[in-house]
């Protein structure tokens, strides 16, 4: 394209035309990654990842946002499925604790959550997500 542009100057709308596909080439090739800043932005940013399948980077923004929201059953629960997806049952577990402990709802969510699946059979999951009317009286 740079040949084009510079073999043929008296073709205007050719050069033009090969200059804007250059440009549109260079956007692709080197695209500007903004950093999230807010909150809100981080959350966003790590439900991207997350959907992506881009784990670290949606535990890290996670992470940062549970920061500075410690007290969010969302962000937890996140957290959660993100560990679990990522094969770290012991840190899923833990935020999931934590998420049922801050929202109740969560553990039924949980039950039914498919990106679980693969820590159905841990004790600690089974013991978290099992109804409070089928728990053991004895516990």
């Amino acid at each position: 394209m740079k040949e084009i542009i510079n073999d043929y100057p008296e073709e205007r709308e050719l050069a033009e035309r090969a200059k804007l596909y250059l440009t549109v080439c260079d956007r692709e090739l080197h695209p500007i990654v903004a950093e999230p800043t807010t909150l809100d932005e981080r959350l966003y940013a790590a439900t991207v990842a997350l959907n992506s399948g881009d784990l670290s980077i949606a535990i890290e923004h996670l992470n940062a946002v549970a920061t500075e929201k410690p007290a969010d059953a969302n962000v937890h629960y996140m957290l959660a499925v993100a560990y679990a997806m990522s094969e770290n049952t012991g840190l899923s577990v833990t935020h999931l604790e934590r998420a049922i402990l801050l929202n109740p709802d969560n553990r039924l969510l949980a039950r039914q959550e498919p990106d679980f699946e693969n820590i159905h059979e841990d004790d600690r999951f089974r013991d978290l997500t099992t109804p409070e009317e089928d728990r053991d009286v004895s516990e």
